[in-house]
Parts: C-alpha cells; sequence; structure tokens
C-alpha cells in the first residue's frame, strides 16, 4: 500500500492489485453528526443522502441510469465522526467512478426535487428506528451510564423537526463546514488505475474546489471520549429488556497505539471463540449464552459484554475476577502458542482482499492520528511475547480494584442482587 499527502488535509491511500474490480472511497474525518450544532441535528444525515443524488449535468433519475449501464455501485453513509462516499466497479471504468464520486465529494450540486425526496426517507428512518424496541433500550441504557455529551449518545439520525427544515442553503452551508473542518482521506483498491495517475486527477480536482482550506480546522486523529457517570454497580430494569439479563463489566487499562498488538492478542486468548475465559464461562460451566469482549479506546477500559440468567451473575462475576487475578495459575502457555499460528492465518486470509490494506490505514489514521501500514503492524504482532501478555493481564488485574458492572433486565429482581445490596 501507498500513502501519499498531498496537502496538509488531503491524504491517498493506495493498493493496486491484479483485480477487474475498482473500489473507491472518499472520506470527510469530521463530517459526522458530532460536529452538528444545535438546529443541525440529522441535517448531515440528509445531506449525504443527497451528495450521491445529482451532478451538474445529471439528475437524479440520470445517474442511476448511468449506474446501472456502467455496473457502478454507488453509496455513502454517516458515522458519528466520518462521512463517506462509496463507488465501485470494473476497472475499465476507473475514470468514470472517479469522476462520479469526486464530482460529488468536492464540488456536490443540490437540487431541490433530491432534498424532498430523500428528506421524507430520512424522517421515515427516524420514525423506525426511534421505534425500534431494540434501538430504545439501546440508547435508554446508554443515557444511564455515559454523560449527556460522550460520543457515544450522540444519535446520527438526529431530530424530527431540524431535519425538516433543512434548505439547500443548509447543504451548501454544511457542506462548506464539512470541508473546513476535515481531513479528505480518499482510498483506491484493486485494479485500472496507476497511482501517478490518481495523484494527477486528484492534484487537479484540489485546484478546482476554491473553498478547500490549507489546513483543517479539525486535527486528524480526533476521538472525543465517552464520560462514565458515577456508578459502581449498576442494575437498570427496562420494560424492553429480555427476560434474562445482559451484564457489561467495564475494567480501566489504558488503550493506545502502542499497546494495541497486545491487546489485540489478549482479546483473541482471553474472549473470543475457544478463549480462556470464553471457555470457562460458556463451555465448562455453562453460565452464559454468549460472551464477546474489546478494549475501548474512548473510555480507556476493556469492556466484556455477557448474556445470562439472573441467578449465574454473582459466579459470572466472581470467576471474570479469578480469571484475571492470577496469571500463572489461568494462562495457558499452549493457547498462547497457537495463536501464532492463528495469526498468521488471519493474516493470510484478511490481506486476500486489496481493500483491507487501505482500510486498515484510514482506521489508524482516524483512530490514532498515525499513518501504520498493515506490514508494520503485523510485525508489531508477531513481536508479542508472554511478557507482554503478562503486563497487560497485571493492568487489568489493578484495573479490577475500581471496575464497573452494569446488568439490564425487564425483570426486577436485579434490583435485590447480593451485588447491589
Amino acid at each position: 500500500m501507498q500513502y501519499i499527502q498531498l496537502t496538509k488535509g488531503v491524504h491517498l491511500l493506495l493498493q493496486p492489485a491484479d483485480r477487474n474490480r475498482i473500489d473507491l472511497e472518499f472520506t470527510y474525518s469530521s463530517g459526522g453528526s458530532w460536529f452538528e450544532q444545535t438546529g443541525d441535528k440529522g441535517k448531515r444525515h440528509l445531506l449525504e443522502h443527497c451528495l450521491v443524488s445529482s451532478t451538474q449535468t445529471m439528475n437524479f433519475a440520470e445517474v442511476k441510469d448511468y449506474c446501472f449501464a456502467n455496473e457502478i455501485d454507488l453509496n455513502a453513509y454517516t458515522s458519528n465522526l466520518t462521512m463517506s462516499l462509496v463507488a465501485s466497479g470494473h476497472k475499465d471504468d476507473f475514470d468514470k467512478i472517479f469522476d462520479l464520486l469526486a464530482e460529488f465529494f468536492f464540488n456536490p450540486s443540490f437540487r431541490r426535487e433530491d432534498l424532498d425526496r430523500e428528506k421524507e426517507i430520512v424522517l421515515r428512518e427516524i420514525s423506525e428506528r426511534t421505534g425500534d424496541p431494540n434501538y430504545i433500550l439501546y440508547y435508554d441504557t446508554l443515557k444511564q451510564i455515559f454523560t449527556e455529551d460522550s460520543l457515544i449518545n450522540n444519535q446520527v439520525i438526529g431530530l424530527v423537526e431540524d431535519v425538516s427544515s433543512t434548505t439547500l442553503e443548509d447543504f451548501y452551508r454544511l457542506h462548506n463546514q464539512i470541508l473546513n473542518n476535515s481531513h479528505l482521506i480518499l482510498k483506491f483498491s484493486g485494479g485500472g488505475f496507476e497511482v501517478d495517475t490518481v495523484v494527477a486527477k486528484v492534484s487537479q480536482k484540489i485546484k478546482q474546489t476554491a473553498n478547500l482550506p490549507t489546513e483543517p480546522f479539525q486535527k486528524l486523529g480526533f476521538l472525543p471520549n465517552d464520560t462514565f457517570k458515577e456508578f459502581t454497580n449498576l442494575p437498570y430494569t427496562h420494560p424492553l429488556g429480555h427476560e434474562h439479563a445482559e451484564v457489561t463489566v467495564f475494567i480501566p487499562c489504558s488503550v493506545n497505539f502502542k499497546n494495541r498488538p497486545s491487546q489485540a492478542v489478549f482479546e483473541q486468548l482471553y474472549l473470543k471463540y475457544g478463549g480462556i475465559l470464553y471457555d470457562r464461562l460458556r463451555d465448562e460451566l455453562g453460565l452464559v449464552y454468549g460472551i464477546s469482549g474489546r478494549f475501548r479506546q474512548t473510555i480507556q477500559s476493556l469492556e466484556i459484554e455477557l448474556a445470562c440468567e439472573i441467578r449465574h451473575i454473582k459466579q459470572i462475576l466472581e470467576e471474570i475476577y479469578k480469571t484475571f487475578g492470577d496469571f500463572e495459575k489461568n494462562f495457558k502457555p499452549e493457547k498462547f502458542e497457537q495463536m501464532k499460528n492463528k495469526i498468521r492465518k488471519q493474516k493470510d486470509i484478511s490481506t486476500d482482499n486489496p481493500k483491507f490494506f487501505v482500510d486498515f490505514a484510514e482506521n489508524r489514521m482516524l483512530n490514532f492520528g498515525l499513518v501504520e501500514q498493515y506490514e508494520d503492524y503485523s510485525q508489531r504482532l508477531e513481536s508479542v511475547d508472554q511478557e507482554s501478555i503478562k503486563n497487560l493481564y497485571n493492568h487489568i488485574k489493578q484495573g479490577l480494584q475500581s471496575r464497573k458492572v452494569l446488568v439490564v433486565s425487564k425483570d426486577k429482581k436485579i434490583q435485590n442482587l447480593e451485588i447491589f445490596v
């Protein structure tokens, strides 16, 4: 993979490959809903819908016909922090795909008929999602755990009243705002392009974009925190909860660029299928229906999620504390040795797809503000030894002293659990 920084705010990630398929994805690093001001909640999501609707020379129907005739798949999506436009097709049509996506991205055209049509669609999406029991339960639960200004509590869909009031002038204002605040990350993978050609075409687009700033306002790698509310053990009864219990354990732990390889190995070794804690809770003791875990950067914690019967919660927590309370007793050297071959196979499978390399590099840029190629990361991954895992384990063991436990169920019996009284 090649990384080329054209300006302080424009980044190219390129993975040419001997493929018939070509994939392009253009991302505004600060295009997401988190950056919306009062009165604009949900307007960026609506903007994303309309960005890929029309061009200066083609209306919505003509764009659809053009993509159909040329076998171009076109899409866009908005997250809390980013907004991305995506296109793929046959390598022979690289110029067509690039020109279409670049116009949407750098110099969009907005039409009243697109706004009216997509506004109704987005309002329908808001109605569907806010009426979904799982969606309601998810965000109601998050509100109990994290402060209102936390990233995780931000909802991309926004507010009905703000979306309903959106105008074409809003689109131009918001797009200009996004361009000024964002780093622009342009990913190219697959066949049909030469690096020099891409550099020339993007450079030309930059020159043609009058309102492109010389330096983005928001730094690359900007990641707001999720801030916990004050609690140690939190039982949350909700009418939309399950009959059984959903338990989440948060264990404080530093999550950063340097220790990410050790944490990736740790997740596999303890928390994934066949892992030490996974096997203990699910298959040996039969205490959980399912278990998963991951290191979360925004809360600087190891998060363990599991589903179980209410009567098993106390024993499950005791087993977690035991598993992370004595390294020599619970560590399994044979599983760690198997990890080396496991990681090699995972790497081989992942790298079959050329898009994997540019996606990985973008992830590191957005989360850590650094450029790291997968080859460099894989070397760091392979260098993880037993001592690295033990050091991480000891940090988690120490974090148990200030761990937080959340239990969610529709059954009010969770309020009287021994761990809560």
